[in-house]
């Protein structure tokens, strides 16, 4: 039986989101693409397969036993409805047009799909970002929370504090960046638009690798930016490069075990932004950073969600005070 591609999405809630999201991939091998309807509050984990009419039932049944088993970790997957049907490529086309439509971040950054024929300002930049079939499309709150510190610190912006090396030259400081966990590569690329340099990113997927490279590619971006495949827990900085804004859009425990890893990466008078964080876990990974003089500088919560930037004990307003 030959198969066809199909959509599959489970809807849930932002509370079991992220754990879904992981069990669907391991089960498929497939990165789901999430989003949230900020109406309702309802999540939808989905993903695009190529399935037979009885991969479908084996499928479906298998979802199901993962809705019931994420109570066992204290996570309440509710709706947990499960739907499978098959699409054309027109229709999976149409369905990204429908989830993602260009949004502008800080009025300096327009991110759009292929299919957007907006035009930015000419102050502002944009990013185009194709999704593909298994990567999201930048609009979750942890992300644009990262790109919004990434546009308000971006060189230049006379809304923030002037870098001591700008004030003797004239021009806009360079500013460097990293981006740990770069997904689809985003981040880095609007940091490349927003004239950051040097920008470096990795991810421990190599198809994130993958899709970020190409989508560096389509935004003409890809000789700016060091992209790498890499453990951010088996990172030891042997070259002792550090980065004056490090993105880090991980999960809470990771952000705690990858501490020390990350602050090293970060100047003495950088930033660090921290995303990826649920409401419930945001105090512990704030206690983990302050316990060797880090500081919250600001913080963000938007459903479940709550994102902070931080500075450490030597900061001194580089990028920002």
């Amino acid at each position: 039986m030959k198969p066809s591609l199909r959509q599959i999405r489970i809807t849930t809630n932002s509370m079991a989101e992220d754990a879904l999201a992981d069990r669907v991939e391991g089960l498929l091998g497939i990165s789901p693409s999430i989003y949230t309807d900020v109406d309702t509050g309802r999540v939808e984990v989905q993903v695009f397969l190529e399935l037979t009419d009885d991969q479908v039932h084996s499928t479906r049944s298998t979802l199901r036993e993962v809705l019931k088993e994420l109570p066992e970790f204290g996570l309440d997957p509710s709706p947990g409805i499960v739907r499978i049907q098959k699409v054309s490529a027109r229709n999976w086309q149409e369905s990204w047009k429908r989830h993602f439509r260009p949004f502008l971040v800080e009025d300096h950054l327009w991110v759009k799909p292929p299919w957007s024929r907006r035009r930015p300002r000419k102050d502002q930049k944009e990013v185009i970002l194709d999704p593909g079939l298994s990567f999201g499309t930048g609009q979750h709150p942890t992300t644009r929370f990262c790109l919004q510190q990434i546009a308000r610190y971006r060189p230049g912006n006379s809304t923030v504090a002037t870098p001591k090396n700008s004030q003797t030259t004239g021009r806009p400081a360079l500013i460097s960046l990293l981006d740990v966990g770069t997904g689809s590569g985003l981040l880095a690329i609007a940091a490349a638009r927003l004239s950051y340099e040097p920008i470096a990113a990795m991810d421990f997927d190599p198809d994130s690798v993958r899709i970020a490279k190409e989508n560096a590619e389509r935004n003409g971006v890809a000789d700016r930016i060091t992209l790498s495949h890499a453990d951010i827990l088996l990172e030891k900085n042997s070259t002792g490069i550090q980065y004056d804004l490090v993105t880090a859009n991980l999960m809470a425990d990771l952000l705690i075990q990858a501490r020390d890893i990350l602050v090293g990466r970060v100047k003495s008078d950088g930033k660090l932004v921290l995303a990826g964080i649920l409401t419930n876990q945001f105090d512990d990974v704030i206690r983990a950073y302050e316990a060797i003089g880090w500081r919250l500088f600001c913080d963000q919560i938007e459903g479940e969600w709550r994102s902070g930037t931080l500075t450490g004990p030597l900061n001194s307003g580089k990028i920002g005070s």
